[in-house]
């Protein structure tokens, strides 16, 4: 906005500069090519808008169901989240601080959706960012005069901010602490005590790269993990990937003892813990056979423990030699790492018989599709449009990873 106002441009008029900047090359993969022919007159975009408008309203007006279709994300970060801050420095090849009234703005003017939500990491929301994200959602209209722009400094604010004395009812804490939840039990209970209602929607379970090796949806179908009351929908897909899928596939075998081994290959799966141990045969140069296979299995044991860093094993290895270990190879659109026995898939598929129930406890979820934008740009689309500002392709840029625009 600040570079806005230097060229002498109000803001009063950068909502409809957005929009042009936005929408004039979105949703085609191909050269601009020339302008032909004399400009659309205003009369001719009213008599459009009032064509889409009655077509709108025709489509709701069914005597059969009152039900009506909307288009939303629920699954949106603006940089008060420090992944999404630290992924849109400049260093970075992106744009800088995108704060909630951007994500307004984009909501309304670009995406045009009826809904969305916002959904930043609580480790690093400040009280000052949660009171003034409660405001947006009332107005969604506030001004973005004083963005957060610099990170050393919030990152200094949320270390400073102490953790909410444990026991008190929500209501009744203070807004300069952060409250938790230790389990979802424990967050079930405090959406309980401010008496309205809520949902809580689990995140797309088979992004591996933070979640550990073995986990399933079994250990959660139980009244401390699971409330078939407020944990009525799942993100089924998002901008990490497809989390639908079921496959036979395992990172690594679980052994009655709770300890791991390693899985050998198969045609459709390779293990990272595997591909450690190839890796290190390479590297075994002078070293008697008995010494070689001993740093395999270490290099095996090493990588199951790291869990989801597996990188960290060989952190001078270049990406390419990890080959496609642990990725699902004939899913669409996987997600990285993936977790099957995270997928939709299985969670539906699984019953817990030791409930104490008279019908064995399920989870009966209905699915949500999300961006989990984190640029502040709710219902992004726009695919073939400025890659790097629309979908997950981000990261400083080098002569190793080339992006394209296809």
């Amino acid at each position: 906005m600040d570079q806005f106002q230097s060229m002498g441009i109000s803001k009063t008029i950068l909502p409809l500069l957005f929009i042009i900047l936005i929408t004039s090359g979105c949703g085609s993969d191909v050269p601009p090519g020339e302008i032909e022919g004399a400009p659309r007159s205003s009369e001719s975009i009213y008599e459009q808008d009032l064509r889409f408008l009655e077509t709108k309203s025709k489509l709701f007006e069914t005597q059969e169901s009152k039900s009506q279709i909307l288009f939303g994300d629920l699954h949106v970060h603006t940089t008060y989240s420090i992944d999404a801050f630290t992924l849109e420095l400049p260093m970075m090849g992106l744009q800088g601080v995108h704060d909630s009234a951007m994500a307004c703005d984009f909501a309304r003017y670009c995406a045009n959706l009826d809904f969305f939500s916002f959904n930043d990491h609580a480790e690093s929301l400040t009280p000052d960012h949660w009171r003034e994200q409660k405001e947006i959602v009332q107005q969604c209209n506030i001004s973005n005069d004083d963005p957060v722009t610099n990170l050393g400094w919030l990152l200094n604010t949320v270390r400073n901010i102490p953790f909410c004395d444990e026991g008190i009812n929500s209501m009744e804490l203070p807004l300069d602490c952060y409250e938790f939840a230790r389990t979802p039990q424990d967050l079930f209970s405090k959406l309980d005590e401010w008496q309205s209602d809520s949902i809580v929607i689990p995140h797309g379970q088979t992004w591996g790269f933070h979640v550990p090796l073995g986990t399933s949806w079994d250990n959660r179908l139980n009244d401390q993990g699971h409330d078939s009351g407020k944990q009525i929908l799942l993100e089924v897909m998002s901008g990490h990937g497809n989390s639908e899928e079921f496959r036979d596939i395992a990172s690594a075998n679980i052994l009655q003892s709770g300890e791991m081994s390693c899985p050998e290959p198969t045609d459709n799966f390779l293990p990272c813990c595997w591909q450690a141990g190839e890796m290190q045969k390479k590297k075994c140069a002078g070293l008697s056979d008995a010494e070689c296979a001993a740093r395999v299995e270490l290099a095996k044991k090493y990588t199951l423990a790291g869990g989801p860093y597996t990188n960290m094993v060989f952190p001078e290895a270049a990406p390419e030699e990890w080959l496609n270990c642990d990725q699902c190879t004939d899913c669409f659109k996987p997600s990285f790492n993936y977790r099957p026995k995270q997928s939709a898939q299985y969670a539906l598929a699984i019953s817990n018989f030791d409930s104490g129930d008279e019908s064995p406890q399920r989870y009966n979820f209905g699915f949500i599709a999300s961006t989990d934008d984190h640029t502040a740009r709710p219902g992004t689309g726009y695919k073939q449009y400025e890659r790097r500002k629309m979908t997950f392709a981000m990261g400083p840029k080098s002569t190793m990873w080339e992006y394209t625009y296809k």
